[in-house]
């Protein structure tokens, strides 16, 4: 109650709740953002739907796949709108591609790279939280960066069919601090790579890490078909790279999309963005679908089929070898 009051002064907020049945069971209250540790999702998900709020929430999912599937159970009696909290599909630049990919501009997809890399499990000083453990349902970089990716990877190239992945815990001294108190070592990964096959046929690359060194927030993707490719580093977020194949005398083309959202109701500008404004977006998404009572997308299914790929990146670690992704059911 103590950090949850601190927390309501701090933000300027008009109260403090210390257990989140009371945010749930308030009739006035008609979104729920849900930020919680990884465990704790299924539970408050459930009860939210139940209770027909507007939901908000934060990637993964749940904790496992058995989980997102207890969620899915309850969608087909559930009348409020949905939204994952899958930001980067909001910059100007992965607007651009999803359209440039929908409109048939890559042709038969053949290859994809994807990889989102970040380095702050190095820093000896800083202690790691919850998100290190399994038992707060971290699961480490998979569930934690690779929903992102793989969103992405499937959003512009298509259907991932099957994986074969890695998994490890490079740095297994490090210091895992929750609720204040020593959780031990790490029993999460903090660096994963998988081969991904396409439903289409292509194959590609997807890697995720909390060790790359050198690198701070960095996600990029880049897909190659038979009618071009594109290409996206979210260092550089102002900026889609493009490849037509028509007119292949060209090369790549740098595309300045900044501000320039094609969405109706989306946000524009002429100005520079950075990464708060794909937050920003995303939020607007949602808040103008609540608005006017109709779904928003990626919705709560697309957060179950996320951890569907994440679970089939699990099994493929454990076993050492290719593992289908299951299919989606309720």
């Amino acid at each position: 109650p103590e950090t949850a009051e601190a927390a309501r002064a701090r933000g300027g907020f008009t109260r403090a709740a210390r257990d989140w049945r009371e945010i749930i069971e308030d009739p006035s209250i008609e979104i729920v953002h849900i930020a919680t540790p990884n465990v704790y999702h299924r539970e408050v998900l459930c009860a939210a739907i139940e209770a027909g709020k507007h939901i908000y929430c934060e990637k993964p999912l749940a904790a496992t796949l058995a989980e997102a599937r207890a969620v899915g159970a309850k969608l087909a009696s559930y009348g409020g709108t949905s939204q994952m909290v899958l930001q980067n599909r909001f910059f100007a630049a992965t607007v651009k591609a999803a359209e440039l990919a929908r409109e048939g501009f890559l042709g038969e997809v053949l290859c994809v790279r994807g990889a989102y890399l970040h380095s702050g499990t190095l820093d000896a000083h800083k202690a790691l939280n919850w998100k290190a453990t399994i038992a707060q349902g971290g699961g480490g970089v998979v569930n934690d960066l690779g929903p992102h990716i793989l969103d992405l990877v499937e959003l512009l190239a298509g259907p991932i069919d099957a994986v074969s992945a890695a998994t490890r815990i490079a740095l297994p001294d490090r210091r895992v601090v929750v609720g204040g108190a020593d959780a031990g070592p790490p029993t999460a990964e903090d660096h994963a790579v998988a081969l991904v096959r396409l439903a289409g046929g292509g194959t590609g690359t997807v890697e995720v890490s909390k060790v790359a060194t050198g690198t701070l927030d960095e996600l990029r993707i880049e897909v190659h078909g038979t009618g071009g490719a594109l290409r996206f580093d979210l260092m550089t977020p102002n900026w889609l790279d493009v490849f037509d194949q028509r007119r292949p005398e060209e090369g790549w083309r740098r595309v300045p999309t900044i501000g320039n959202y094609p969405d109706k109701n989306a946000l524009r500008g002429k100005n520079a963005i950075g990464w708060v404004r794909s937050h920003i977006a995303c939020l607007y998404n949602f808040l103008c679908a609540a608005a006017e009572g109709r779904p928003a997308a990626p919705d709560l299914a697309a957060g179950i089929r996320l951890q569907a790929l994440c679970d089939a990146v699990y099994r493929s670690a454990a076993s050492g070898s290719w593992c289908a992704v299951e299919e989606q059911r309720s």
